[in-house]
């Protein structure tokens, strides 16, 4: 969850433009004139962009890319006008030809780096960040910042935090710093730094509703569930995030053992998302608590009636299959899945309990260590690993991976209770 959008529109692609040019070249003079001669281009390109037409500002930026084609922050410029228009590949052609004309300026890779992090091409952000910030920038909060949440995306939360320490010390008044920090803080389970991080973003903003989702599910974490509730109830009047507040309260209300209430919240979540997908998750984890696998059969079929190319829609309709003995129709649903997309971790972890059903414990092995291996964070995986241990009478690892599962999850009531029989 980020607080405001990396590189979003045309202004930006401009002010690099400017700022380039000032900053690296201000005594080369076959710069300045590159860019006199472009001026008036630009300056229709963003004109263009603001009036909300992305074609015509591209064009004009084009344009002034041809007509003077050695000018290092034109290409720059309309890199990150592609990054916008969601054209990434071309985006990065023109960056790498930015800094192919001007390799010693290394704001260069850090922008290239920005680009890269809204790829979710992680390694690749860091690389380059890193060697942005082996210079003092202008841009080093900003730098800082993706770099930060790129480790974050790697899953390596202390890295994460160490930039983000240095974040709030550049700008202890600022949203980012505090937000992610915080939320890497959640992923680590520190739930009261997590709470202290996101406390201290609401003294700063207030009206930013998101903070109080997140504490919430700090506070949640830690077992405060009537704080947390509180705090849905603030993060529920922003409806941007009322899905994810509804869902965060169907939570909540589980962990407090009102189930009732639970279903009633996850009635609610589910109409606001269009899409159906990330109901459909919501539902695939609120029937295995609820046991309302009726319910979560109807909204996969759903989904998939919008969307038959969903993969998580025909994944889940396999779960409410599995759930339900069905192992014939769940096969042919997980199939649909996993041809639509190969990489579905929900969906091979299915597979994996497909196998372990049917009793095919070498089959379900090869899906469970690739589900650890892509999402190690994911208790299914230790859970189905678990079970395959179980039946195979080794007991001693199956209480292992029930044990990582509880440590996961503490409240995971079919990991308890294996682990009991284990």
């Amino acid at each position: 969850m980020k607080y405001r959008p990396i590189l979003n529109n045309a202004a930006i692609a401009i002010v690099v433009c400017l700022s380039l040019t000032a900053f690296c070249y201000g005594q080369d003079r076959t710069d300045l004139d590159r860019y006199t001669n472009v001026r008036s281009l630009l300056e229709a390109s963003e004109k263009a962009d603001k009036a909300g037409n992305s074609e015509e500002a591209l064009r004009l930026m084009t344009e002034a890319v041809k007509k003077e084609p050695e000018f290092f922050a034109g290409w720059m410029a309309r890199g990150i006008l592609l990054m916008t228009m969601e054209r990434r590949e071309e985006a990065l052609a023109d960056m790498n030809k930015a800094i192919e004309l001007r390799p010693e300026i290394k704001d260069h890779y850090g922008l290239r780096g920005m680009a890269y992090y809204e790829m979710e091409r992680y390694e690749a952000a860091i690389k380059d960040l890193t060697y942005a910030l082996s210079e003092e920038s202008s841009e080093k909060s900003t730098f800082l910042d993706i770099r930060g949440s790129s480790y974050f995306g790697l899953r390596q939360y202390e890295d994460a935090i160490k930039d983000f320490n240095r974040l709030i010390q550049l700008q202890p008044k600022g949203i980012e710093g505090y937000l992610m920090r915080g939320q890497s803080y959640l992923r680590l389970k520190e739930y009261q730094r997590a709470i202290d991080d996101f406390t201290r973003l609401i003294y700063i903003d207030r009206n930013y509703k998101p903070a109080y989702l997140l504490r919430a599910r700090a506070l949640q974490g830690s077992g405060k569930y009537d704080l947390a509730l509180e705090d849905l109830d603030i993060a529920l009047t922003d409806k941007e995030i009322e899905f994810e507040a509804r869902v965060e309260r169907a939570e909540t209300l589980i962990a407090e053992k009102q189930f009732k209430r639970a279903r009633t919240e996850a009635d609610l979540a589910v109409p606001l998302r269009p899409d159906l997908d990330d109901a459909i998750v919501v539902l695939s984890y609120l029937s295995f608590q609820l046991y309302a696998t009726e319910k979560l059969e109807d909204y996969a079929v759903q989904a998939i009636k919008v969307d038959p190319k969903s993969a998580m829609a025909h994944n889940n309709l396999a779960y409410a299959y599995l759930l339900k003995g069905k192992l014939d129709a769940a096969q042919e649903e997980i199939g649909k899945a996993l041809t639509l997309d190969p990489e579905l971790t929900l969906a091979i972890n299915n597979r994996a309990l497909l196998a372990i059903k049917e009793k095919r414990y070498d089959d379900a092995i090869i899906d469970v260590n690739r589900v650890i291996e892509i999402d190690p964070e994911l208790p299914g995986g230790y859970l189905n690993r678990g079970y395959i241990n179980f039946g195979k009478k080794n007991y001693q690892a199956a209480v292992d991976d029930f044990t990582i599962v509880v440590e996961k999850k503490n409240d995971h009531v079919f990991a308890l209770q294996a682990r009991a029989l284990a």
